[in-house]
């Protein structure tokens, strides 16, 4: 390996016990590689980012080059000497990295793109240890006072090492997997919570405020709780349900649930809480502990995720999202339960309903599956959006039922607007004993105009309408009714 570009690492940290030097884990030329690849590919950036975080990073202007190239590609810019250089310096750090000729030297010092695998490993090697060291002097420290318990100190410790030991064993190579393998490997299905519409791994549900998320989510634990049937229509398979409603009081989770029950006495199989330690105080763990006791558990609920995750640490806010998202994402992989996290959406004027999704592309990115509920002005109008790594980007239309305070689900909303637009336009003509254009009658009956003229034609080709040139009739008329008795419903 080429070291053309290293610079010697400060020796502050270290340390000396009975005249021997002990230096703080670190891997310079692994660093420096792996950033040089990143700057030469993008398929070198896209392998960093799924294997490192910011903090593996030893030297502070090495965590701000990687931070750069993720939010570059994460942009979906260009991710090369030039961009870096000048987002670098829009951000002002330039000469704080070592200016153009460091970041040239990178990419010369660099043997090649292609092997990023290889210095990334030893570079996670470093981290690990660093993080263990940490761990150890934590422990040492809080053992030393009388004021903190012991035995508590100890499982905390153990629960991190734990940690940072799985993703050192996940981080090793294994051998190589060819798609002849993959061909003749028996892969387990997707493991549904609701089949086609909430996978296990980590989900979010966003929408506005008051939007109905949280009755959307309870509704969701009380049918796997049951094991009945979800918006009405859904079978869902029973287990265990963890239901924190950190924004709620006890008589609001209750009272909303009251008329969802419907009768029926509350679910034993599942847990609700409105007070919870936060990600970085002990949240996880407390999860682990709650996994550990309810071995047939299927769905976590967490409403909502502003009250969960931790704390900012810097100012890196896209590795702040990711870490909090990622480590619920491993504990759902590695319990094969649903962590359905609760969250809210900007004010932006995106069309894209999950662009809207509040905090950085690390939120979504993290998730295994997205939904957010659309819901119009109106009320009567709601959308339920679905896209994720392994589900189809779908639409579900869904109705408020204000008797039991829960969400019907009326079917695909394609489909939904489909027939509701057939209805009305068919109800309309034969209501009426004159021929409308296609125009006319969107603006009468407030339809998009393509949803009219492609339903036009359906109905032309069923027979039920008629045409006279551009204008449509029904070809069976009711009797002529009064204005007031043709008029829409207003509910």
């Amino acid at each position: 390996m080429r070291n053309s570009a290293i610079i010697p690492f400060p020796q502050t940290n270290n340390r000396s016990t009975r005249g021997q030097e002990r230096v703080t884990p670190q891997v310079l030329e692994a660093e420096q590689s792996t950033l040089g690849a990143m700057l030469m590919s993008s398929d070198a950036i896209d392998i960093a980012m799924t294997m490192l975080r910011h903090e593996d990073f030893y030297r502070e202007l090495h965590r701000k080059i990687f931070t750069v190239c993720i939010d570059l590609y994460m942009a979906e810019s260009s991710v090369d000497l030039i961009t870096v250089v000048e987002e670098l310096r829009r951000r002002q750090q330039l000469d704080e990295v070592g200016g153009v000729a460091y970041l040239t030297a990178l990419i010369e010092g660099c043997p090649g793109a292609a092997n990023i695998r290889s210095y990334i490993q030893p570079l996670i090697r470093a981290s690990v240890s660093r993080q263990a060291l940490a761990v150890t002097e934590v422990l040492s420290t809080r053992l030393y006072s009388s004021e903190d318990d012991g035995l508590l100190a100890v499982r905390d410790a153990m629960s991190r090492l734990e940690e940072i030991k799985e993703r050192a064993v996940r981080s090793e190579f294994v051998e190589d997997t060819t798609l002849a393998d993959l061909f003749t490997k028996e892969i387990p299905p997707i493991k549904w919570i609701v089949p086609d519409m909430v996978p296990e791994g980590l989900v979010i549900l966003a929408g506005k405020p008051k939007s109905g998320k949280s009755f959307w989510a309870l509704a969701l634990a009380l049918s796997v709780a049951f094991g009945g049937r979800f918006l009405g229509q859904i079978p869902v398979e029973q287990g265990d349900v963890l239901f924190l409603g950190l924004e709620d009081s006890e008589r609001r989770i209750r009272d909303r649930a009251h008329p969802m029950l419907m009768g029926d006495e509350p679910p034993i199989a599942m847990s609700t809480f409105v007070e919870w330690p936060n990600a970085d105080n002990g949240g996880i763990e407390r999860i682990e502990q709650w996994l550990g006791r309810h071995t047939r558990a299927r769905l976590i609920v967490i409403d909502v995720l502003g009250k969960f995750k931790p704390a900012r640490k810097g100012d890196d806010i896209y590795a702040d999202d990711y870490r909090s998202m990622a480590a619920l994402k491993t504990l759902g992989d590695k319990h094969n339960v649903c962590i359905l996290v609760l969250h809210h959406q900007s004010k932006s004027d995106r069309a894209d309903p999950f662009e809207k999704i509040s905090g950085t592309a690390a939120i979504g990115g993290a998730a295994d599956a997205m939904l957010v509920i659309d819901r119009k002005k109106n009320g009567r109008e709601t959308t339920l959006h679905l896209t994720g790594r392994d589900v189809e980007q779908e639409e579900f239309a869904m109705e408020w039922d204000a008797n039991i305070r829960t969400w019907a689900l009326l079917g695909k909303a394609e489909e939904v607007e489909q027939n509701s637009a057939r209805d009305s336009i068919l109800n309309f003509l034969r209501n009426n004993s004159e021929s409308f254009a296609p125009k006319d009658l969107a603006e009468e009956l407030e339809l998009n105009d393509a949803t009219v003229r492609s339903t036009l034609r359906r109905l032309y080709d069923e027979g039920v309408v008629t045409r006279d040139g551009r204008k449509y009739r029904a070809t069976y008329q009711k009797q002529y009714t009064s204005a007031a008795q043709m008029s829409m419903p207003n509910d």
